[in-house]
């Protein structure tokens, strides 16, 4: 493998893609849009998240972690990232 395939082979480089490829859609979408992209996401997520036991493992950024763990950060990442956007807008909690 080259070099240049590792790179292109690398989980962060996969992970900036995908969250370049979203930033543009989001960029060239109605509030309306992004809005309802992030509900079927959620939707989507509760879905799979139903189906897991309590002591599975999931992959992630990093080591993989504990089905509950992975709930758990995903709503501190919920609460502070639309923190972040409400102070980004000027509004309040």
């Amino acid at each position: 493998m080259s070099s240049a395939d590792a790179v292109t082979d690398s989980p962060e480089r996969e992970a900036e893609a995908f969250d370049a490829a979203h930033l543009e859609l989001a960029r060239n979408s109605s509030t309306q849009a992004v809005v309802d992209g992030w509900r079927q996401a959620r939707a989507d997520l509760l879905l799979a998240l139903a189906t897991l036991n309590p002591r599975d493992r999931v992959g992630w950024y990093g080591p993989d972690m504990g089905a509950l763990s992975f709930v758990s950060a995903r709503l501190m990442e919920t609460w502070a990232h639309g923190q972040d956007v409400r102070d980004t807008l000027g509004e309040p909690p």
